[in-house]
């Protein structure tokens, strides 16, 4: 139950943060106005960038996850999982900040509670053993 919950999880967000940074670089204003975010950025260049590293992100679950089925090894994921639980708290901390300091919009609060949840969620599964261990994905 626990490789399920963490595959199928990293599925979800993988595709989520892949769908959400392509949709950045190929309509960020499109992409902001469905996140509710009203006051777009004059220069368009850096949301396609931001949605450059959203994607990344997004893809490395996914890249994990292929991984993970040809070598029956959470290893990767585990690396992954990690990395950006560490990436998603650094985001929190930084978006928390701009937004009380005025430099972006309250509606920003969504990609900041959105990263803390998962990172911590994340942090929370790796190290109370609920991620498994690779012999509970090839016992399945």
């Amino acid at each position: 139950m626990k490789s399920r919950v963490t595959i199928i999880f990293s599925i979800l967000i993988g595709l989520c943060d892949s769908i959400t940074g392509l949709l950045l670089m190929i309509s960020p204003v499109f992409t902001l106005t469905l996140m509710q975010i009203k006051e777009v950025p004059a220069e368009i260049v850096y949301m396609k960038f931001i949605g450059a590293f959203v994607f990344s992100v997004g893809s490395l679950y996914l890249i994990a996850i292929v991984s993970t089925i040809r070598n029956n090894s959470l290893e990767a994921l585990r690396n992954v999982w990690l990395s950006t639980a560490w990436i998603r708290l650094v985001i929190f901390s930084f978006t928390i900040i701009q937004i009380v300091f005025g430099n972006l919009e309250i509606t920003w609060i969504s990609v900041s509670l959105t990263d803390l949840s998962i990172g911590v969620f994340q942090l929370y599964w790796l190290y109370s053993k609920n991620f498994p261990d690779n012999e509970q994905i090839t016992n399945k």
